[in-house]
């Protein structure tokens, strides 16, 4: 009887290992992805047209601050009298004009218009003043000037 019994037992642990195998339980999951069902990633392929975006046309215009030529004209801003200046020298204006101290930090936030920063005793920055440089009318102005530039 013990001979039957250790031939039952052998048989239906054999059983267990085929029914194992074929579910592939004794292999594992590699990632969390196989775990929880999610697709294999695939490559995205749109159907719409991209258009190369325009390059713009190489500057011959001089700085009237430093004379030398504004090659970055989209960095740039205009003077009085409508002509590109180089952003370093518009600082440097500015700089002088508002006669920034050393412990206050002179930093461009947008539209034209500088600030001038002061940090406090915890680190952080507070905004002092604001410098208008240029206004919305030249701002619109520029950017038709560089849309012009584009080939």
């Amino acid at each position: 009887m013990a001979k039957k019994d250790n031939q039952f037992f052998r048989k239906k642990n054999e059983h267990r290992e085929k029914k194992k195998s074929s579910k592939g339980q004794d292999k594992g999951f590699s990632n969390l992805n196989q775990v929880t069902g999610v697709p294999k990633r695939h490559a995205f392929h749109s159907a719409i047209p991209v258009e190369e975006p325009k390059k713009l046309k190489k500057s011959d215009v001089l700085c009237p601050i430093c004379g030398e030529v504004v090659e970055d004209i989209a960095s740039s801003f205009l003077d009085d009298s409508s002509r590109p200046m180089h952003f370093e020298c518009v600082i440097s204006i500015v700089r002088e004009k508002e006669k920034v101290r050393e412990d206050e930090t002179l930093s461009y936030i947008g539209k034209g218009n500088f600030g001038i920063f002061r940090k406090d005793e915890e680190g952080h920055y507070h905004l002092e003043r604001t410098i208008p440089f240029e206004n919305a009318e030249k701002n619109s102005e520029m950017k038709e000037y560089i849309g012009g530039l584009k080939e």
